[in-house]
């Protein structure tokens, strides 16, 4: 299941730190029950993409979030789209 992995708990410490996702949802509320996207974890580079419906105080958005491997094998957010 996507929300139990690694890559897509990164991806929501990354949205939530994000302070213009914060101001164009007025504050986030929770997050959509079936986020979509892929994770593929080929030992050259691992890498995940995720579309995340963002619930805001004022506006819902959705987000995508890119995410890879650092040199420390721990998941980064290196492109979102909102």
């Amino acid at each position: 299941m996507i929300k139990n992995n690694d890559a897509y708990r990164a991806a929501i410490a990354e949205i939530e730190r994000t302070q213009a996702i914060i101001d164009k949802t007025g504050g986030i509320k929770g997050y959509g029950a079936l986020p979509s996207g892929y994770i593929e974890t080929t030992e050259a580079e691992p890498k995940a993409t995720f579309t995340i419906s963002v619930q805001g105080e004022k506006k819902d958005i959705t987000v995508k979030a890119h995410l890879s491997h650092d040199e420390n094998s721990t998941w980064v957010v290196h492109k979102m789209k909102y």
